[in-house]
């Protein structure tokens, strides 16, 4: 909707600044009710972006609501890798993983050697450096 001087403002936040006040900063308006047309504001609240989204119906809500992969393994802290923002249940990732260099097996260790062969001086830099650091992490034990 269009207010003074040809401002637009958004019929939900407007109704939500007339009847309860300022919106505070960095929060936006969710609809309890889940209709985003509704405009009472009995049906507004100001709560943060990621509070508002994960109380919706997407994807990305359900995925936050799951507590346990598709085969069932948890999503605790020990059991969850966090990749590119998604989360990925150590388990199964352990179970392709396996199940890939049992399928490849030849190719895996011949792309080893090869990675071996040409970076030989990196290779044995990391492992002393490696090495070294869990030996300083025993000694502090």
């Amino acid at each position: 909707m269009f207010i003074a001087k040809g401002k637009r403002v958004l019929a939900h936040r407007w109704s939500y600044e007339y009847y309860k006040g300022r919106i505070p900063e960095g929060l936006t308006i969710d609809h309890l009710c889940r209709n985003r047309a509704c405009v009472n504001p009995d049906h507004l609240e100001a709560v943060t972006h990621r509070e508002n989204t994960l109380r919706g119906t997407a994807p990305t809500a359900i995925n936050a609501a799951k507590t346990e992969c598709d085969k069932g393994h948890p999503y605790d802290e020990q059991n969850t890798l966090v990749e590119g923002g998604t989360r990925v249940c150590r388990m199964c990732k352990r179970e392709r993983s396996k199940t890939y260099y049992e399928r490849n097996r030849d190719k895996v260790i011949e792309r080893s050697m090869a990675y071996y062969q040409n970076n030989r001086a990196a290779v044995i830099t990391r492992v002393g450096q490696r090495r070294r650091r869990k030996r300083a992490q025993q000694e502090e034990a």
